[in-house]
């Protein structure tokens, strides 16, 4: 997993420039606080929500594809907003780590289609390749979040938790 005290190793111009803004902000600032996240979930229908995306192809019996060995930590957005004001209320300063536990991309798209049953696609993983992305993407987007764990005393949603937290709240989907 990535810490709060590893050096940043951007491998695309996006990651370059939240490099160079926490940088800028460390260098002109006493005190700062800066959060690094992995994945969003939001618990309702979005068009950037991974969910909604699978849900859309789950409901046309499309494929849903991964990346091969992708690992990343989905978070929910209700936990982020939890974890911010706490980080706030107890005025932590430094970089933070907001993700929960590691899973990988295809292993978190099998446990969502397991809840609609009537769904005839598959879950593939392909090379990172193959999706023909225009910038170079990493396959570990694995944060240490032992810090604000341990500092502000949270507990983050398993994977599946999230999965029903969403589904429960977009219930008329399956």
């Amino acid at each position: 997993p990535y810490t709060e005290s590893d050096i940043p190793s951007p491998i695309n111009l996006y990651g370059m420039q939240k490099d160079l803004v926490e940088k800028y902000i460390i260098e002109n600032y006493d005190q700062y606080l800066i959060f690094r996240l992995s994945k969003i979930v939001a618990p309702y229908r979005h068009k950037n929500n991974l969910f909604t995306q699978w849900e859309e192809l789950i409901h046309s019996d499309s494929d849903i594809l991964t990346i091969n060995k992708q690992i990343l930590c989905p978070t929910s957005v209700i936990d982020v907003s939890r974890a911010v004001l706490e980080s706030l209320y107890r005025n932590l300063h430094g970089i933070v780590h907001i993700g929960a536990d590691p899973i990988s991309r295809t292993r978190l798209a099998e446990k969502f289609v397991k809840h609609f049953p009537k769904y005839s696609g598959r879950v593939r993983q392909i090379e990172m390749e193959e999706f023909e992305f225009l910038d170079t993407r990493s396959t570990q987007i694995v944060l240490d979040s032992s810090r604000i764990r341990s500092e502000l005393d949270i507990s983050l949603l398993d994977s599946d938790r999230i999965i029903d937290q969403y589904l429960n709240t977009v219930s008329d989907t399956r």
